[in-house]
C-alpha cells in the first residue's frame, strides 16, 4: 500500500469515494481507519496469538500443497513465500474468486472440480515477472473488501 492510498483515505471519509490499491482491488475504508488506531496488547496474549496463527498457517499449508500438487511432488518442508503466493493465485484464478477471500475452502472446491494438478519443477525457478505479481497481490491484502 502506498503512503498516499494509506493516508488520504482516512481524508476521504465525508466523500466515500473508492480507493483502489496497486492490484486494483477496492480497499474497505474502515479496514484502512482501523489501521491508524493505536492497539493495546499484552504480551502474552500476542504471542499466544502469534503462535496460534504459524500453526494454523502450517496446516493450511500442508493441505493446500496437497492438493494443488501431484502425488508425490508436494514439498515436504515449508516452500518459499513467493511460490505459495503464485500457486494460490493459479487456483484462485481457475476458480475466478479473489486472491484476498481466499482459504482452504476454496483449494477443497478445486480439488471437487479436479483441476490438473502441478508438478513441483512448475514453482521451482520463479521470474522476475511472477515475483512482482506475487508480491503485488499480497500488498495490502488485509485492508481490501
Amino acid at each position: 500500500m502506498t503512503y498516499y492510498t494509506r493516508y488520504t483515505l482516512p481524508l476521504k471519509k465525508a466523500q466515500r469515494t473508492p480507493t483502489y490499491d496497486r492490484s486494483g482491488y477496492e480497499l474497505a475504508y474502515d479496514k484502512v481507519a482501523q489501521w491508524h488506531r493505536p492497539q493495546a496488547y499484552k504480551k502474552s496474549a500476542m504471542v499466544n496469538g502469534i503462535d496460534r496463527a504459524l500453526a494454523q498457517g502450517e496446516t493450511e499449508e500442508k493441505q493446500m500443497a496437497e492438493i494443488v500438487f501431484e502425488n508425490g511432488a508436494a514439498p515436504e518442508t515449508s516452500i518459499g513465500h513467493d511460490s505459495k503466493i503464485l500457486w494460490k493465485d493459479k487456483v484462485l484464478r481457475d476458480l475466478s474468486f479473489p486472491y484476498h477471500k481466499a482459504g482452504i475452502e476454496q483449494f477443497r472446491e478445486c480439488e471437487k472440480k479436479s483441476f490438473p494438478k502441478a508438478k513441483r519443477v512448475d514453482y521451482a525457478i520463479l521470474s522476475d515477472a511472477d515475483k512482482k505479481r506475487g508480491w503485488m497481490l499480497n500488498d495490502s491484502a488485509s485492508m481490501r473488501k
